[in-house]
C-alpha cells in the first residue's frame, strides 16, 4: 500500500506534530523524517528486485527476498560489490548535499 500521510500527533502534547503512517505494521514517522542514504547493499536488493530476478510467483515473503539476495551478495565478486559501494557513496554524497545538517541518532 502507498504510503498515507495522517494527523496524529507524536505526542499527545505536541499538537504541531503530524505524523507519517508508512504501512498497517510499520513505525509512524515525523512528516519531516529524512531517510537515512542506502548502503550498498540495500541498493543491490532493491536492483535485484526491481530486474525481476525474483517473481512474486517465485516468492513472495520478503524475508526470504532479502536471505536470497544476501546470498547472492555473498557469492558476488568483489569487482561488482565494488561497484556497489560507488553507488552507495554517490547516494550518501548527494544525500549531504540535500540534506546538510542530517545527523543519523
Amino acid at each position: 500500500p502507498a504510503a498515507s500521510i495522517i494527523d496524529v500527533p507524536a505526542n499527545p502534547q505536541d499538537e504541531d506534530t503530524p505524523l507519517r503512517k508508512k504501512s498497517s505494521h510499520g513505525r509512524k514517522l515525523p512528516v519531516d523524517h529524512i531517510p537515512r542514504p542506502r548502503n550498498a547493499f540495500i541498493l543491490f536488493r532493491t536492483n535485484f528486485v526491481e530486474e525481476s530476478k525474483l517473481t512474486r510467483s517465485t516468492e513472495a515473503d520478503n524475508r526470504n527476498i532479502s536471505k536470497i539476495a544476501g546470498a547472492v551478495w555473498r557469492a558476488l565478486p568483489p569487482e561488482e560489490k565494488l561497484e556497489w559501494h560507488k553507488k552507495a557513496t554517490e547516494e550518501k554524497e548527494m544525500h549531504k548535499q540535500k540534506y546538510p545538517n542530517y545527523k543519523y541518532a
